[in-house]
């Protein structure tokens, strides 16, 4: 199996291919996981180790800007060729292909074992619609972390009416060139998504609006610039010396995103408490979220610009372990929660560690053996379908959408 010709990974017809993003999903998950199993074990109570296990929940904020990137970059470079915008019905298409089948099948596998509460109740379809971040009696039940996922959902919907809005834009701003449309659009949604975070730690939107895409939003702008930043690269003579000089030192960029992580951890107590969206500091608000967000963004830019084989991080991007389990990666966070507490109810769990890595290593075998099965089994046979025509009679003709 290999992961560079996997169809769950190919990008659209005419699309190139950044084959990096697979060791991007890798470490994405791995950094939930991580998270996922210092909090289960108590680990993070620890003053030493404790915020770097609550920090690795950027994983979540990594895949936010991997789909920013990789679903925002079609729309930019069709719009600068001057080539037709993406259609929606085919770019919805590939969407729910790719993420409708085996969230479902493991919705209802995990609610018939180990018996997750709600899929199976009066509000099933709120479960299996991604709506249940919405109500607070529906947003821990399930597969908790989805909540995610219907954060995605809202961005995948939402998408192609912002590319709509800001090609609309760009068409009539003659005093700013398209790169810089682009980017007053992106960073006019960032101060939104600031003002959002701002509103909810005020206390006159809810706790539970943290977990929506307005609040979210920065992370998904972290991608689509890089987005923008590689059309302009690919199109164009110009070249941005900052973003260069990251991109042909990839240690730099990584240092300086550990640099960010680090800070952001001990600087700024995010571990859980109660009424946790109202009760952080305004500095966790606003400058812990910047440097998350900045965080993510040097991360990634070494899969987006450069020589993908040069520097020891692109090498590790593109190890083949790590290759593979980014492909398999959207399994893994489909199962691995309830795996994770199932083995702590089992085995008990201790406030160390070692004993969070040594659940996080057992969670990953047995979510990896599930996700490889998951991936095989449903997630292949829909994905050999995405580009298939949405026109009666289908016909195998492929599109040239995202």
């Amino acid at each position: 199996m290999s992961p560079s010709f996997s169809p769950a990974l190919a990008p659209p017809p005419g699309e190139p291919r950044f084959p990096l993003f697979d060791g991007l999903r890798a470490i994405a998950i791995l950094l939930v996981l991580a998270t996922h199993a210092a909090g289960a074990t108590g680990a993070i109570a620890f003053a030493t180790w404790g915020p770097l296990g609550v920090q690795a929940r950027d994983g979540v904020a990594l895949f936010f800007a991997i789909s920013g990137f990789l679903l925002y970059r079609p729309f930019v470079a069709r719009r600068v060729a001057g080539r037709p915008a993406p259609s929606a019905g085919r770019y919805l298409w590939r969407r729910a292909l790719r993420i409708l089948p085996a969230y479902w099948v493991a919705l209802t596998l995990l609610a018939i074992w180990p018996g997750l509460d709600g899929p199976f109740g009066d509000k099933w379809w709120v479960y299996y619609g991604f709506g249940q971040v919405y109500d607070p009696a529906t947003a821990a039940k399930g597969i908790t972390v989805a909540w995610s996922l219907c954060v995605e959902v809202t961005f995948y919907l939402l998408l192609p009416l912002y590319a709509a809005a800001v090609g609309w834009a760009a068409a009539r701003t003659r005093r700013l060139t398209w790169v810089q449309t682009e980017l007053a659009a992106l960073a006019l949604v960032g101060v939104i998504g600031l003002a959002f975070r701002a509103l909810i730690k005020a206390s006159v939107l809810p706790g539970e609006a943290s977990s929506t895409l307005p609040a979210l939003a920065l992370w998904f702008v972290a991608g689509m610039a890089l987005a923008v930043f590689s059309v302009e690269r690919a199109t164009t003579e110009r070249r941005r010396p900052a973003l260069e000089a990251l991109a042909a030192h990839p240690i730099a960029s990584w240092s300086l995103a550990a640099a960010a992580f680090v800070t952001t951890a001990f600087t700024f107590d995010i571990r859980p408490r109660p009424n946790y969206a109202t009760s952080l500091s305004w500095g966790t608000v606003i400058v812990g979220h910047l440097l998350t967000t900045t965080a993510i963004f040097l991360f990634a830019l070494p899969a987006v610009l450069g020589d993908p084989l040069k520097g020891w991080p692109r090498r590790v991007l593109a190890w083949r372990p790590i290759a593979l389990l980014g492909l398999i990666s959207y399994g893994v966070f489909l199962y691995h929660v309830p795996l994770l507490l199932q083995f702590t109810q089992w085995f008990g769990g201790q406030a160390y560690i070692t004993a969070a890595a040594a659940l996080a290593a057992v969670t990953l075998v047995a979510a990896g053996v599930a996700a490889t099965l998951s991936y095989r089994l449903v997630e292949l046979p829909f994905l050999r379908r995405k580009e298939v025509s949405l026109s009666w009679p289908r016909s195998r003709t492929p599109t040239t959408e995202t």
